[in-house]
């Protein structure tokens, strides 16, 4: 868990959330945020609203890369 988290902080990835058993059971979720370098807890719906103010305006294209992070490719050589 921890290389993956590091690695989207190395690809710059602003909102980060583990997600595990604790997790399940509550209603907020910790959320990493690269901006600020803190991890603070919200719900799936302040989360989104975050984003939604965050991104209001901006023009909107689908990455290329996989769906999921955790999915991507990684290339050896």
């Amino acid at each position: 868990v921890g290389k993956r988290i590091r690695r989207a902080e190395k690809d710059w990835v602003p909102y980060t959330i583990v997600f595990g058993d604790r997790e399940k059971d509550s209603e907020k979720v910790p959320v990493r945020m690269r901006k600020e370098e803190k991890e603070i807890e919200m719900s799936i719906e302040e989360l989104k609203t975050e984003i939604r103010d965050k991104t209001r305006g901006k023009p909107f294209e689908p990455l290329p890369s996989p769906r999921r992070l955790s999915k991507r490719p990684s290339f050896t050589g």
